[in-house]
Protein backbone atom coordinates (compact mmCIF):
# COMPACT_ATOMS: atom_id res chain seq x y z
CA UNK A 1 0.00 0.00 0.00
CA UNK A 2 1.27 3.28 -0.79
CA UNK A 3 2.82 5.72 1.88
CA UNK A 4 -0.37 7.81 2.70
CA UNK A 5 -2.79 4.63 2.90
CA UNK A 6 -1.46 3.45 6.25
CA UNK A 7 -3.42 6.87 7.62
CA UNK A 8 -6.96 5.80 6.68
CA UNK A 9 -6.14 1.76 7.23
CA UNK A 10 -4.95 2.85 11.00
CA UNK A 11 -8.13 5.46 11.47
CA UNK A 12 -10.53 2.46 10.89
CA UNK A 13 -8.67 0.01 12.89
CA UNK A 14 -8.84 2.95 16.04
CA UNK A 15 -12.63 3.57 15.15
CA UNK A 16 -13.80 -0.21 15.18
CA UNK A 17 -11.16 -1.08 18.15
CA UNK A 18 -10.35 -4.22 16.49
CA UNK A 19 -8.73 -5.52 12.94
CA UNK A 20 -9.84 -6.49 9.67
CA UNK A 21 -10.61 -9.95 8.82
CA UNK A 22 -11.31 -9.37 5.17
CA UNK A 23 -9.19 -6.97 2.79
CA UNK A 24 -10.24 -5.97 -0.58
CA UNK A 25 -7.75 -3.12 -3.15
CA UNK A 26 -7.52 -1.78 -6.15
CA UNK A 27 -4.54 0.18 -7.19
CA UNK A 28 -4.83 2.56 -10.42
CA UNK A 29 -2.21 5.07 -12.01
CA UNK A 30 -3.12 7.07 -15.38
CA UNK A 31 -0.97 5.56 -17.96
CA UNK A 32 0.42 8.83 -19.29
CA UNK A 33 1.22 10.45 -16.59
CA UNK A 34 4.90 10.90 -15.75
CA UNK A 35 4.46 11.48 -12.13
CA UNK A 36 3.05 8.03 -11.20
CA UNK A 37 5.79 5.87 -12.77
CA UNK A 38 7.51 4.83 -10.37
CA UNK A 39 4.44 5.13 -7.04
CA UNK A 40 0.53 4.63 -7.70
CA UNK A 41 -1.76 7.36 -8.17
CA UNK A 42 -4.81 6.17 -6.14
CA UNK A 43 -5.83 2.78 -4.22
CA UNK A 44 -9.28 2.15 -2.96
CA UNK A 45 -9.50 -0.41 -0.75
CA UNK A 46 -12.56 -2.40 1.86
CA UNK A 47 -12.12 -3.15 5.36
CA UNK A 48 -14.62 -5.84 6.73
CA UNK A 49 -14.50 -6.06 10.26
CA UNK A 50 -15.97 -9.01 12.29
CA UNK A 51 -19.08 -6.82 13.01
CA UNK A 52 -19.95 -6.72 9.93
CA UNK A 53 -18.70 -3.02 9.44
CA UNK A 54 -17.38 -2.39 5.55
CA UNK A 55 -14.87 0.67 5.58
CA UNK A 56 -14.74 1.93 2.10
CA UNK A 57 -11.10 3.95 2.20
CA UNK A 58 -9.26 5.47 -0.62
CA UNK A 59 -5.71 7.17 -1.14
CA UNK A 60 -4.48 9.19 -3.76
CA UNK A 61 -1.73 11.39 -4.81
CA UNK A 62 -3.69 12.38 -7.91
CA UNK A 63 -6.99 14.55 -6.57
CA UNK A 64 -7.67 17.12 -3.64
CA UNK A 65 -8.23 16.80 -0.55
CA UNK A 66 -11.53 15.36 0.70
CA UNK A 67 -11.91 14.51 4.26
CA UNK A 68 -15.11 13.07 5.63
CA UNK A 69 -16.28 10.63 8.53
CA UNK A 70 -20.23 10.09 8.82
CA UNK A 71 -21.80 10.48 11.66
Amino acid sequence: MMDIGIYALQAARYLFRRGAHEVNALMYSAPNDPRFTDVEENINFQLRFPSGILANCTSSYGYDSQRSLPA
